[in-house]
């Protein structure tokens, strides 16, 4: 493969100005050959600590990952919504938060249908369906949905030139109708991308061609699985980079948590848990689904006569983050680098940054159109006021940890009192403000 656009056809490109054909299979080979030795490493350690007598594939109390219920009202509860923050908290992230759950985008019945905070790649045994998990999190949304059939989790949104917003149970997805091809952003999870794959069918008999992951958490990658045999999958080089290491980071990182879900008394909980590492102990890092094109600074595709553009912003909420603009549709789509009316969650442990959400808002709102439609990650589709809405949340959040810090309060007594009333009417206010507030804290000056 000389350059990509060679592969397709004279109607359609791909281009990007710093990833040439040669250069990105070198470096996605090495980064195959790293991932594969990192957890080959993490296998061996493992297996070096296992006590004396247990059976190979039975679960260590040690080990921990999450996985998403097995049915959509099915709860898997941590421990936050509710009040009871306890099991949470034992969960955090590597900087030691308190794992927050994440709003889906768009829940017609209010349904909990709750994922709760992983950096795993998961597998539900259970149902004998291999499903992605990274850093993922969900609450309700209790939103006024249309023209959807009982059990149906979608609505499909026509916007302009032929740019569709649908929702359904995790981040929102858009897609772009061309003449000759389909352009997907994100394929939330595994169980519904053939529900995703059936509402875009019901608009075009046009073949899906191209998935862009806007970031590598599991709702917005889950159905990377069932798009694979199909459509080129795109995404920045640390969304590729973070899903090939998901199994090293569980057998790193989460042996401990298992046990404190023991020690909280929680025993199902360690159960699910567990049954992931016997995924991360097993999976084969060409079996994860993760983007094959990847880029480092922009991309764009080339279908019909339109250009859709594709631009990594700073880091906000992970390191990896893309936005996907669709120029002659005037559309854009965030993904989680906008909440519309949801307090975000803010992935600090995967190169998320409050500070890095201004500045990424900030470059963004300069190069789009002032009339441009806006497809968020989670919430409602919207426009440019609802985008700087959100940024003035951002703002706000700083600005009360800079102003704390600087009186002297202590990190501890600026997350317990910290109060901003403007946005508690927010979704998932309760439950990931403070956390939000204390990343804030961390940065500011």
């Amino acid at each position: 493969m000389r350059e990509v656009r060679r592969l397709l056809p004279a109607s359609e490109g791909v281009t990007s100005g710093a990833v040439k054909g040669e250069q990105l299979r070198a470096r996605l080979d090495a980064e195959v050959e790293s991932a594969e030795v990192a957890v080959a490493q993490l296998r061996s350690d493992e297996a070096k600590r296992e006590r004396p007598g247990r059976p190979d594939h039975s679960p260590d109390p040690r080990d921990d990952v999450l996985r998403r219920p097995h049915h959509p009202r099915e709860q898997g509860h941590v421990g936050i919504e509710g009040g009871t923050a306890d099991a949470a908290g034992e969960l955090g992230d590597e900087g030691g938060e308190a794992a927050a759950d994440l709003a889906l985008g768009h829940d017609p019945e209010g349904e909990a249908d709750a994922l709760h905070a992983v950096i795993a790649y998961a597998t539900m045994r259970r149902i004998a369906v291999t499903t992605p998990l990274l850093l993922v999190a969900a609450l309700a949304v209790a939103q006024e949905h249309h023209d959807r059939a009982p059990n149906d989790p979608f609505t499909l949104k026509p916007l302009s030139g032929n740019v569709y917003a649908l929702y359904g149970r995790g981040g929102n997805v858009g897609f772009y109708v061309g003449p000759d091809a389909v352009v997907v952003v994100d394929s939330q999870f595994k169980d519904l991308a053939p529900g995703i794959v059936d509402k875009i069918k019901s608009v075009t008999d046009k073949p899906i061609k191209y998935l862009v992951n806007t970031h590598h958490h599991g709702d917005h990658v889950g159905g990377n699985e069932v798009f694979r045999h199909f459509a080129v999958i795109i995404g920045h080089d640390n969304v590729r980079t973070r899903m090939l290491a998901s199994p090293a980071e569980i057998l790193r990182d989460f042996p401990a948590r298992v046990e404190a879900a023991r020690k909280a008394g929680n025993e199902a909980q360690a159960k699910q848990l567990s049954e992931q590492i016997d995924w991360a102990r097993s999976v084969k890092v060409d079996e994860i689904p993760a983007p094959m094109l990847t880029f480092d600074s922009e991309l764009r595709i080339h279908v019909g006569d339109e250009t859709v553009q594709v631009w990594h912003t700073p880091p906000a909420h992970t390191d990896g983050d893309a936005v996907i603009y669709f120029e002659k549709a005037n559309v854009l789509h965030m993904g989680d680098d906008f909440f519309n009316k949801v307090i975000p969650f803010i992935d600090v442990a995967h190169g998320g940054s409050v500070k890095g959400y201004l500045v990424a808002l900030d470059r963004v709102i300069g190069k789009v159109p002032a009339n441009v439609t806006i497809i968020p990650g989670h919430g409602e589709v919207t426009d440019v006021a609802g985008l700087k809405a959100f940024r003035q949340y951002i703002a706000d959040v700083l600005d009360a940890a800079r102003k704390a810090k600087a009186a002297g309060t202590s990190k501890d007594d600026f997350v317990k009192q910290v109060d901003i009333a403007a946005y508690k009417d927010y979704s998932g206010y309760a439950d990931r403000f403070k956390s939000n507030a204390a990343a804030a804290w961390d940065e500011a000056p």
